[in-house]
């Protein structure tokens, strides 16, 4: 519509309603008075806020109704609102939560935010077996015969949960004593990975000495027990030795020795060699 025909329309509906006011004061109708809103003061709140499609779930049992939004909104016993979630408690407008819903639903995101998945504890001891192949270049067949055996056990399959336990703690002393500048701890084994004994050179019988994995002072004390005694170790074979011949090593190295074993579990593992 143009510009001109609007202001046509509008000039002719002001010529309209003159007529119409003058045809009412010529018959002695009074011209019509504003109509005036009252609006009514709410009913007072007793504290029995419920929401009209809870109201009507309870006047109804067994029944359903798929009660729309401005039912699960409105309160059934004044004007007000009510909470969205629980139906009950009131509140300043629509699409709102209650302070005690709100604090439930925050607990309740914050428990999914730290819920992880629970994880198999072989899953968890195979991954520190790795870790440990890696960090000190051993072999699988050496990590798992060595865990197996500080679990008392032959086959991982034997192992139950209390023992799976046992070899995660001993896998992170492990890897916790690797992470130093000590040689490894266990070894490498060359021969027998069953055993965890490998197969040192020489002609003269020796004592293997094989520290327990541990950590911080206690891995430092059992070292200085270790070299207390004389033992030396052997950067090829990656173990420590005691020689045994009939001089040495002294009873004093074999007592400092026994203390290792009796306060650190020290493995002292007796290797005779043929002449």
């Amino acid at each position: 519509m143009c510009l001109q025909a609007r202001a046509r329309r509008d000039e002719a509906s002001r010529e309209h309603r003159a007529r119409e006011a003058a045809a009412r004061e010529a018959a002695g109708i009074p011209p019509p008075q504003p109509v005036t809103m009252v609006e009514r003061d709410p009913p007072v709140c007793t504290g029995d806020c419920i929401s009209e499609a809870a109201a009507w779930d309870r006047a109804h049992p067994g029944q359903f109704h798929d009660h729309s939004d401005g039912a699960m909104m409105s309160c059934a016993t004044c004007y007000g609102y009510v909470c969205c979630s629980c139906g009950h408690a009131p509140v300043p407008g629509t699409l709102m939560i209650c302070d005690r819903c709100g604090e439930a639903d925050a607990d309740a995101l914050a428990a999914d935010a730290d819920w992880e998945p629970p994880s198999d504890p072989r899953d968890d001891l195979n991954r520190l077996i790795g870790r440990i192949v890696h960090t000190g270049n051993l072999t699988y067949a050496t990590v798992h015969a060595r865990v197996n055996k500080a679990m008392g056990v032959a086959r991982r399959r034997e192992a139950d949960p209390q023992a799976i336990q046992e070899g995660i703690a001993f896998a992170h002393a492990w890897l916790e004593a690797l992470a130093c500048d000590e040689p490894d701890p266990i070894g490498a084994t060359l021969d027998n990975p069953a055993t965890g004994i490998a197969a040192p050179t020489g002609r003269t019988p020796r004592l293997r000495i094989i520290p327990m994995p541990a950590s911080g002072p206690r891995w430092q004390a059992q070292l200085d027990l270790i070299r207390a005694s004389g033992a030396v170790y052997d950067a090829q074979s990656r173990l420590w030795w005691l020689s045994l011949s009939t001089t040495e090593p002294g009873w004093v190295a074999l007592q400092t020795l026994f203390t290792a074993a009796r306060e650190h579990q020290t493995q002292i593992i007796v290797e005779m060699f043929p002449p």
